[in-house]
């Protein structure tokens, strides 16, 4: 009879033992918490915490990138809006590309009369610089009158005979002041300009770049002796041999809340262009247009380009930071070489690249080069 319950016991054990393990088993079980409610309007899954259907969240770049704003509507062919304070290009438009700067030119003209000329000093002026047309102070030949007066003619009305008395008084000869103008705007950073006169007007070989006259206009408004004379309205002149009362021709210092200048230009192949500067809550823009067709349209178009850089002002100045583009130089390469790989030209890369000095053979491996 034990033979008999022997199978039977071990059965009803193995079956305890089975009941005691589900007990245990259901005792140490995790229940998840319910998922929560949406709030109203959210379907569950745009609910707090929840990443995008497809798994991949969205980064500070990517949500800065869709936060750019469009560009700006212009009739320019090419424009600059800059950064006053880091030099950053904030939107351009051909920025590189070179055009006849007109009287834009008298922005270098002024900055080499600062740093090479003495202002108390006085000019003689010749018969070449009072006949140059065809915006003039009214110099004649054998005129005695103050660099510093020659100055205020040059950057507030545009006088093409007081830039030309400027080149002749500072450097001797037009073509030597253009060397000056030359040196310096380089120096400055401005290498892909070339200028052969003091007064803009239309020449071979006279030319210069949007991006460029952005730079020279930076360096313009950290000399007091021209900020004050791009701000000034009025002044009257007067010299040994003539006087004059001269207003500024400048119109977007009374168009625009918080203009502080620079300067216009116009001849037939230039078109109408102007550089200004404005400061508004302790951010200062520099805009550039050359080429536009119309008087008012460049007008027009400053206003416009202004009001974008500070209405737009840190979603800009993040996507310029953003838009930084770096090659590093390999072993082999010359400036030439990485111009042509990027579609650009070696003036260009010398522009965006001012720790190069102008030297185009100043590269070594493993250099880290801005590039378009």
């Amino acid at each position: 009879m034990y033979r008999r319950l022997r199978p039977l016991t071990v059965v009803f054990l193995l079956c305890l033992l089975w009941v005691q393990l589900s007990h245990a088993a259901s005792l140490t079980r995790v229940v998840p918490p319910p998922l929560p409610k949406p709030n109203p309007g959210e379907t569950p899954a745009q609910g707090a915490g929840a990443e995008k259907s497809t798994g991949v969240s969205v980064s500070a770049s990517d949500r800065s990138q869709e936060k750019t704003p469009p560009p700006p509507k212009l009739s320019a062919a090419a424009a600059v809006l800059m950064d006053a304070e880091s030099g950053l290009v904030l939107w351009g438009l051909n920025a590189h590309e070179r055009r006849a700067p007109a009287s834009l030119t008298k922005i270098v003209t002024g900055l080499v009369a600062v740093e090479k000329g003495d202002l108390n000093s006085v000019a003689a002026v010749s018969a070449h610089a009072a006949s140059k047309p065809p915006t003039k102070l009214g110099l004649r030949a054998g005129d005695r009158i103050r660099l510093s007066d020659l100055l205020a003619a040059t950057i507030m009305s545009s006088s093409n005979d007081a830039a030309t008395a400027i080149a002749e008084h500072v450097a001797g000869s037009e073509k030597a002041f253009a060397r000056l103008m030359n040196a310096t705007a380089r120096r400055l950073g401005a290498r892909n300009s070339n200028f052969v006169n003091a007064h803009g007007l239309d020449a071979p070989q006279h030319y210069s770049t949007a991006y460029d006259m952005a730079v020279l206009s930076s360096q313009a408004l950290r000399v007091p002796e021209i900020v004050r004379l791009a701000c000034q309205q009025a002044v009257h002149l007067s010299w040994q041999g003539g006087e004059r009362s001269v207003s500024n021709i400048n119109s977007f210092l009374w168009r625009y809340d918080g203009a502080v200048g620079l300067k216009t230009g116009y001849t037939s192949s230039a078109g109408y262009c102007v550089a200004v500067a404005a400061e508004q809550d302790n951010r200062k823009l520099i805009g550039v247009v050359m080429g536009c067709p119309t008087s008012e349209a460049r007008w027009n178009d400053a206003i416009v380009l202004m009001d974008y850089g500070f209405e737009h002002f840190s979603e800009l100045m993040a996507a310029a930071k953003r838009a930084t583009n770096f090659y590093v130089v390999r072993r082999g390469d010359t400036l030439s070489r990485i111009a042509v790989r990027f579609g650009t030209s070696i003036e260009v890369l010398l522009d965006l690249n001012p720790e190069l000095n102008g030297n185009a053979d100043f590269i070594r491996v493993g250099q880290r080069l801005v590039v378009p």
